[in-house]
């Protein structure tokens, strides 16, 4: 009777453990919303409804801008992230050379380095080799760096695992290297491309440190808008903005939990360290 009751009690803490964590996590994201549609600075419960900072944020020219940089940026910088980082991930892991290991955690050192040390090494290297005037190849460039290495980490998880069989049975069928890697192992590690894609895609949209040393007055991103923002007007537009980009990022995986699901996503970011 007493080991039924303790379990009980202990079924009960942990459901109990489990909500408060939930709240503790969710609980900032719905005061966020909160003051995103409370049309009054600095009262709190709102007294109204309003739509008055989404309407901020349309009116204001910085902010289309620096949307408009951060989508091109975000867009360009996963397409040679995902490119790069797979032709990458290959040589990775599927052959066996001297100095494999040491390739492997100079790839993934992104992930390690401070970025303000990265952003300011950046900076001084684009400076000495005279690009430094042109804003949007350097953040291209500065930040395709940084999203790399989270392809090659997904991609190199995936390829690990990958049953080779099937491309040995598609090779002794006559096809080529080629042609086996187009219709075979690139669509079954389909989705490790697109989650290498998503983390690419939100690693350098959300970038702030690098956005900061690398952006100039002509193109500025939308995290160095948002800071700048911060700094000298700060007001409930900025819980506008980050509602629009919760709304996005379920949306985004909601989407993808249709598409794919979210476990083979997860799935394949297993399975891979360095020292392979």
């Amino acid at each position: 009777m007493s080991w039924g009751i303790t379990d009980r009690i202990a079924g009960f803490l942990a459901r109990a453990a489990r909500i408060l964590v939930f709240l503790f996590m969710v609980g900032p994201l719905f005061f966020v919303l909160l003051m995103s549609i409370n049309p009054q600075v600095g009262v709190f419960p709102p007294h109204a409804i309003s739509a008055t900072w989404y309407q901020f944020l349309l009116s204001r020219s910085d902010f289309r801008d620096g949307l408009t940089v951060s989508l091109l940026l975000g867009l360009s910088v996963t397409l040679m992230a995902v490119v790069i980082g797979t032709l990458c991930a290959f040589p990775l892991a599927r052959v066996r050379f001297m100095g494999r290991n040491v390739l492997t955690v100079i790839f993934l050192s992104p992930l390690i380095v401070p970025e303000i040390a990265s952003a300011v090494a950046l900076l001084n290297f684009f400076v000495l080799i005279g690009v430094i005037s042109n804003r949007f190849e350097s953040l291209l460039i500065g930040l395709t760096i940084i999203a790399v290495p989270y392809v090659i980490r997904v991609v190199t998880g995936s390829l690990v695992g990958f049953d080779r069989s099937l491309e040995e049975s598609s090779l002794n069928l006559g096809a080529s290297w080629a042609q086996t890697t187009m219709k075979i192992t690139l669509p079954l590690i389909r989705p490790s491309l697109l989650a290498g894609a998503l983390f690419a895609f939100q690693a350098s949209f959300t970038n702030v440190t690098i956005s900061i040393f690398l952006s100039s007055a002509d193109v500025t991103p939308l995290p160095v808008v948002l800071f700048s923002w911060m700094r000298f007007s700060f007001n409930p537009s900025l819980a506008a903005i980050s509602t629009l980009l919760m709304v996005f990022t379920t949306g985004l995986i909601f989407t993808l939990e249709k598409l794919l699901g979210l476990d083979k996503l997860v799935g394949v970011t297993s399975g891979f360290s360095p020292s392979i």
